[in-house]
């Protein structure tokens, strides 16, 4: 039985670890995340449907591995060239999932953007507005400032 090429064996390799990394290396943002359902279905049919596609991507590689063991013939080349097809779609379609998971992370933390910069906006606002207040407070004594209300608790609520 022949050796797969080491380059062959090393992009499977280099594939496997960087699909994980990208699938199961964001695990701890997604957990401390909250995702409806929805979502969090979507994302398991997707890891469901990458490991039906790893494990169709090894029985790819074994038959690759099984032809080339074979007598050299035409048919068999045909055969190999065939499966490797097979294997490369496959690894489109599960670089397509994992696409398909990281927009959906990516979405996520838009949202999350969206929300802070929100607040940031509103509490510069209200800075904004406590500022002018203090301004104001600033310009006027506090004879005059207690002279203007009717009571001196009116006085004390404006300047809080």
């Amino acid at each position: 039985m022949a050796r797969l090429p080491r380059k062959s064996v090393k992009k499977s390799k280099i594939l496997l670890v960087a699909l994980s990394i990208a699938l199961f290396g964001g695990a701890a943002y997604i957990h401390a995340q909250s995702l409806s359902e929805a979502a969090q279905s979507h994302r398991e049919k997707l890891l469901a449907e990458l490991r039906e596609l790893e494990q169709a991507m090894e029985s790819v590689q074994s038959l690759i591995d099984n032809k080339r063991g074979e007598a050299a013939s035409l048919e068999r080349d045909i055969a190999i060239f065939d499966a490797q097809i097979k294997k490369a779609k496959l690894e489109i379609r599960a670089i397509d999932l994992t696409i398909q998971t990281l927009q959906g992370k990516i979405s996520s933390k838009e949202e999350t953007i969206d929300e802070i910069v929100a607040k940031v906006d509103r509490e510069k606002l209200s800075l904004a507005e406590s500022l002018r207040k203090l301004w104001e407070l600033d310009d006027v004594s506090i004879f005059e400032a207690m002279l203007s209300h009717e009571r001196i608790s009116d006085y004390f609520g404006d300047i809080e």
